[in-house]
């Protein structure tokens, strides 16, 4: 939960309007609107559940293997860690 976020709604609920909200927090006007629709459509200050496909990596296990592979050899790639750990190339 954003704290800018909640005092935004505390004072909309307080009565305040959005631009008074806005000069006495020094936010910009629109993220007063924005905070304030989203509590009138939700009725929460939560955030939304973001888009896009979810990590698939396991980084505790990661971060355990990469520096062992990394001290074996120094002159091994990126590239290769990856291969041998089954991993893409961008997610070592």
């Amino acid at each position: 939960m954003d704290s800018r976020r909640v005092a935004i709604v505390s004072l909309f609920c307080f009565g305040k309007c959005p631009v008074d909200v806005a000069k006495l927090l020094k936010a910009p006007r629109l993220t007063v609107y924005d905070a304030t629709k989203r509590f009138k459509e939700q009725g929460d200050t939560f955030d939304r559940p973001r888009s896009g496909r979810p990590r698939t990596t396991i980084a505790a296990r990661v971060r355990k293997i990469i520096p062992s592979r990394v001290q074996r050899s120094l002159r091994v790639s990126m590239r290769k860690i990856a291969k041998e750990i089954d991993l893409g190339g961008q997610s070592v």
